[in-house]
């Protein structure tokens, strides 16, 4: 007996899959979902080669029915028009088969067979076969693996099976379209409750691209799928977090709050914005991915070449990210809970401040003082009480100038190197790192409703003291079907959050010298040096100012302080979706989006910031001591700001899909309209605020007076004006698209696609000829596995499919524009409007296009055992943005025109095998993406390439973006090292003529580019009755980076942050590295240029790291239902590792090196989800 179970083709669904809002009618599939009508016009044809046409017309449904059942039945007829279902049901009119729809899936059956053969025993196993939610499933082939006896499920999921086993026990193996085959042990003494697994398959077969979807059939482009079974074993805050080394190709750089950047085959751009498109159920949105409830994802979609993303026009260069949100789902309603709690290990603060301990830098800093390493000697003069001294210049000055003993000096000194304050640091400025996030969704619908919503808290305590944020994502999903040719869809998004950012920074904490102490032993504050010199201010008649306390302390000053942001987002989506004419269906949708940003920044009187500000815009008689004018009162200030941006999107589409035989048809066309205003306004600060009172007072200055500060100086940079302004900025941006999309497969075997768009906005040039520059893509795709004349592979060979592309893709390019731009503002100095040219602007100014062929090949071996795809590109991208040389007679030396050209070439592969040990009961998958992207800027007229630029990096034609270059050190001579360029030439550390004034392409060496070329994934899932263990690793290869080290030689003219690399200096003979400078060389300050940039400094930058390990259990569903509840998991996860390998010598994280201030620290995480 065989049962006839083909693979899903799925035909195209409509978009708009968004979120509604409770309480609206709503339907559950539009008309597209239902799959496409069935016209099919038949004599004499057998019910079996009938019912296969349907499912192939349909793309939407499955039909499964028993061979021998149908094999009997001849018959002839037309059908016109047809739902899939009612087709069914006419070819079996005549027959004593029957028919049950359930979601997917046309069972045909006839009520009246046993599917069963006699067991040799005569014992007989039943049982009932539930999916995970707990509805139970019709038509399971459930067989006895001894004999092979089968049967299949009935309309209450029920089976009786005759079994050979003499024993209690036999082995039954289970299999079903859309599950994981299952094998079980079933006893005959009880009926058995059996719950399958979803495969996963079945998303994978559907590609989304925000305009349309397609059965993976029909798509020529390239793309990634990643699937709910993949995020699901990934819980996490924010999504791209989950998506990381998961697509080959997509390169990572994690974030300092976790969050991911990614790069899509290399830089397209030089200035614009190289991050992918994200689009969320069919519209392109302007936040980021932590505006998204990563609970709410159901796929996403990585759209990587011209005929994937061309449909989105002028802004698909960088790839398109397609995110799909759940959908409520037929049936009674189910509520889904998770909850999580995440706890990080604490920060090492030696790795990331990269500090000298206290005995080293006082060591350092005295031997710089005697050696008089300066630019100037120390003067008690008022000019330098804002160039603040370190506590061991205080003290040698101290002792040199102002009645020190040596005895009290050389005692300090001693105490602050036996001074460390990292343990206060972490005592009173650090805190335990924690996230905690709540979720709860509720999914329900009928055949003419349908409603999803979730509901999402988190708190985030970040390593830092009074830095975080709590967070609420509420989603909204209803459908409505109104009658049979008409479907509505509303959805919403609402997010608040609330950032706290008044605590430390790292910045602030390396700011502080290891001897630093927080507290006294007493309990009061301990000195740090802030913006006073303290010395000089204790030796001059001050005793009048506003504030007499000018001491600085940085727990204080936290604690004095209060940074809030408060984000308020709402997204709101609605359509209309229309069938015209049979299978001519029309989309209307319109989205609109706000989201506003409110910062409030308090500072009270007792932080050293109000102090100073007060203090030192004042004028003042130092000779009498006497206050003449105080320019800000005396209270706290708030900074006020607001920020907000307000984008729509109106689509109107046309789209149609037809099956003619052998012939699959689909297109699409349409237009759409959108706009995006951006504003941010900074508000005049409120002053002399009071809090208990909530008074605030007037400042005394204005805008139309040059005041004077405390040391005599004038206020020239306008600090004080600009506390009492408005400052406003508005961007709007504007949009105007028509599109088209056609696609053809015959056969299932050869398929075309083809799709153009064009873009008008207001930013780039009026010349009509550039300004609505066509985008388009066309593809062929070749399903070779379905040739006749590979027949005799398909026992082990299951797809094989060759694409081929090519088109055009665009970038928008925003950095300048193509009018003269002006900035207006009033002069603090005479009171009058003055302005300056802020862009020259090009009048040319058009689109960046990308040029991009894509050749791929995908595979399926031994049923899905061992699969992947391999994909070479090459992707040129012209008239890109650069910055050029222009004559100076224009007004301007440098001018930004569409005249350069980016080249990435590459090839991408992806390998993933599925494996079974049926003994163990034991489930092994495995994914390996490996990437290689050749980059390179071919085309960039910019021949002012110093060394000085080049060792800062930039663009250099020829060369990789993050190109790096270097000077080859060359010893030292007379005290001073020495560099040697390519042309032979020895240069002085202490001579700039080469550093700033030379050309230094013929100079300096190319070391490699900080952008790794190669990229590696690998995930691997192990599950064994209920057991899952998931263990994902990523690296990168053949990238460069600069080693850290020591930048520069710390001077004493004011306090200097000393590295823990000074050692290097200090130990050095000068030989293979620079040593310290001789006595009174104060020419040193300029090794800073040279010092870091040194070709031995570079590294490289190759790595495999231990990204996530994740551990669940599920609990069986038969041990829940006596508690009513539908599913329960139980999870644990660990990330963040560590490097399994490193290639440099030594043995830093090249992603994060020594001196990176946010590197994030190791995390584990707990926490359950549950289903009702």
């Amino acid at each position: 007996m065989m049962l006839k179970m083909l693979k899903p083709q799925v035909a195209s669904m409509t978009l708009l899959c968004t979120m509604m809002f409770g309480g609206l009618p709503s339907a559950a599939q539009n008309t597209a979902a239902q799959g496409n009508n069935i016209t099919v016009r038949y004599d004499k044809k057998s019910l079996q080669t009938l019912l296969d046409e349907v499912e192939r017309q349909s793309g939407y449904y499955r039909v499964q029915y028993v061979v021998d059942d149908v094999a009997p039945y001849t018959i002839s007829g037309n059908i016109d028009g047809l739902s899939a279902a009612d087709a069914v049901r006419r070819l079996l009119s005549g027959t004593p088969l029957k028919m049950e729809v359930n979601d997917h899936f046309i069972h045909v059956f006839n009520p009246q067979k046993t599917y069963a053969q006699q067991g040799a025993s005569g014992r007989t196993v039943k049982g009932r076969v539930f999916d995970k939610n707990g509805e139970t499933l019709i038509g399971v082939t459930v067989r006895d693996r001894q004999t092979g006896a089968a049967t299949v499920t009935n309309l209450d999921g029920e089976f009786t099976l005759p079994v050979a086993a003499k024993g209690e026990y036999s082995t039954l193996t289970l299999s079903y379209i859309g599950k994981k085959d299952t094998e079980v042990r079933a006893s005959h003494r009880k009926p058995a409750n059996i719950v399958m697994d979803d495969d996963g398959k079945m998303l994978e077969d559907v590609v989304v691209t925000g305009y349309q979807t397609l059965s993976k059939e029909r798509v020529t482009g390239s793309f990634d799928k990643v699937g709910q079974e993949v995020l699901a074993n990934r819980p996490t805050s924010d999504l791209s977090s989950a998506l990381q080394g998961l697509v080959a190709g997509m390169q990572a750089t994690e974030n300092q709050d976790g969050s991911v950047n990614f790069l899509i085959r290399g830089t397209s751009s030089l200035y614009a914005n190289t991050q992918p498109l994200i689009v969320v159920d069919g519209f392109p949105i302007e936040g980021t991915f932590s505006s998204i409830n990563p609970n709410d994802v159901e796929s996403v979609t990585v759209l990587k070449d011209a005929a994937a993303a061309s449909i989105w026009g002028a802004r698909s260069a960088n790839g398109v990210i397609v995110v799909t949100t759940k959908k409520g789902q037929k049936g009674k309603l189910r509520v889904d809970a998770q909850a999580f709690y995440r706890i990080n290990t604490s920060p090492d603060l030696d790795y990331i401040l990269a500090q000298a301990d206290s005995r080293t830098t006082v060591d350092y800093e005295l031997l710089a003082l005697k050696n008089e390493w300066s630019l100037s000697p120390f003067s008690n003069s008022i000019w330098n009480i804002t160039s603040p001294l370190s506590m061991v210049q205080e003290y040698y000055y101290a002792n040199k100038y102002f009645g020190m003993s040596d005895g009290e000096m050389n005692q300090n000194l001693d105490r602050l190197r036996a001074t460390n304050n990292r343990d206060q640091i972490k005592k009173y400025l650090l805190q335990t790192q924690a996230l905690q996030q709540y979720n709860i969704s509720l999914s329900a619908g009928s055949n003419k409703h349908s409603t999803y919503a979730s509901v999402l808290y988190e708190k985030n305590d970040e390593a830092t003291v009074k830095n975080g944020y709590e967070r609420f994502i509420l989603n909204f999903n209803n459908s409505y079907k109104f009658n049979s040719w008409l479907t509505g869809t509303l959805s919403g998004n609402f997010q608040r959050k609330q950032q706290q950012s008044g605590g430390p920074t790292y910045s602030e904490i390396a700011s502080l010298s290891p001897y630093e102490m927080l507290v006294n032993a007493d309990g009061s504050y301990a000195k740090n040096i802030g913006s006073w010199n303290t010395l000089i201010a204790e030796n001059y008649p001050l005793q009048n100012l506003p504030y007499k306390d000018m001491s600085y302390n940085l727990l204080r000053e936290v604690r004095g302080r209060n940074k809030k942001t408060e984000t308020t987002s709402y997204r709101v989506n609605i359509g209309l979706n229309a069938k015209v004419w049979r299978n001519l269906v029309f989309d209307t949708k319109l989205q609109y989006e706000r989201n506003q940003s409110d910062v409030r920044e308090y500072y009270s009187d007792d932080t050293e910031y109000v102090r100073y500000m007060v203090n030192y815009y004042t004028e003042y008689d130092l000779n009498n001591d006497k206050l003449l004018t105080q320019y800000i009162p005396k209270g706290g200030i708030i900074k006020p700001a607001k920020s907000s941006n307000e984008n729509y999107v109106w689509r109107n589409q046309l789209s149609y899909n037809e099956t003619f035989g052998k012939h699959d048809v689909s297109a699409l066309a349409g237009m759409e309209i959108s706009q995006y205003k951006t504003s941010s306004t900074t508000y005049p600060y409120v002053l002399g605020y009071d809090p208990d009172k909530n008074t605030s007072q007037p400042a005394y200055y204005g805008s139309q007076t040059l005041a004077n500060t405390l040391i005599g100086y004038p206020d020239y940079y306008g600090t004080l004006s600009s506390m009492v302004k408005n400052v406003f900025s508005d961007r709007k941006d504007k949009y105007a698209s028509f599109f088209g999309n056609f696609g053809y497969i015959y056969d299932s075997r050869y398929g075309v696609s083809f799709s153009v768009r064009s873009d008008g906005s207001n930013f780039v040039t009026q010349d009509k000829s550039l300004r609505w520059s066509p985008m388009w893509s066309l593809g062929g795709r070749w399903n070779a596995s379905n040739e006749s004349f590979m027949k005799g592979t398909r026992s082990w060979l299951d797809r094989l499919t060759l694409r081929l592309t090519y088109g055009i893709n665009g970038n928008a390019e925003k950095s300048t524009s193509p009018q003269t731009l002006i900035s207006t503002k009033v002069s603090s100095i005479t009171g009058t409007n003055v302005s300056n040219i802020s862009s020259y602007g090009n009048p040319l100014l058009r689109w960046e296009e990308t040029y991009t062929t894509n050749l791929g090949v995908d595979f399926s071996l031994f049923g899905g055992t061992l699969s992947g795809k391999i994909d070479y590109y090459d992707r040129l991208g012209k008239y890109i943005v650069g910055t050029v040389t222009v004559p100076s007679v224009y007004g301007s030396t440098t001018q930004r025109y569409n005249n350069a050209e980016i080249q990435n070439r590459g090839i991408e592969t992806e390998l993933t095998g599925h494996f079974r040990v049926r003994p163990a009961d034991l489930d092994i998958s495995s994914t390996v993406t490996f990437s290689y992207n050749d980059n390179k800027v071919k085309k960039l007229f910019y021949p002012d390439l110093y060394c000085n630029v080049l060792a800062a990096g930039t663009f250099v034609e020829g060369k990789p973006v993050g190109a790096i270059y270097s000077y080859e050190y060359a010893g030292m001579q007379d005290g001073v090292p020495r560099i040697k360029t390519k042309d032979g030439t020895v240069w002085r550390f202490d001579d700039l003529m080469l550093h700033n004034r030379t050309l230094g392409l013929d100079k300096m060496t190319y070391s490699g580019t900080t952008v790794s070329p190669c990229t590696f994934g690998w995930a691997n899932r192990f599950e064994w009755k209920g057991i899952a263990l998931y263990v994902f690793l990523t690296g990168k290869f053949g990238g460069v980076f600069r080693r850290p080290g020591v930048d520069n030689v710390p001077l004493t003219d004011s306090k200097a942050f000393i590295s823990k690399y000074i050692t290097e200096l200090m130990q050095s003979d000068g030989t293979t590295s620079p040593a310290l400078p001789q006595v009174g060389d104060f020419m040193c300050y300029r090794w800073g240029r040279y010092l870091p940039n040194l070709q031995s400094n570079i590294e490289n930058a190759s790595f495999i790291r231990l990204k996530e390990v994740n551990l669940s259990y599920t609990v069986p569903a038969y041990l829940l239902r006596r508690f009513h509840l539908q599913g329960l998991k139980v999870f644990a996860q660990a990330r963040d590792l560590g490097l399994l390998y490193t290639a440099n010598s030594k043995g830093y994280d090249p992603e994060w090196l020594p001196g990176s201030l946010y590197k994030p620290s190791a995390s584990v995480m707990f926490g359950l989800s549950i289903s009702f």
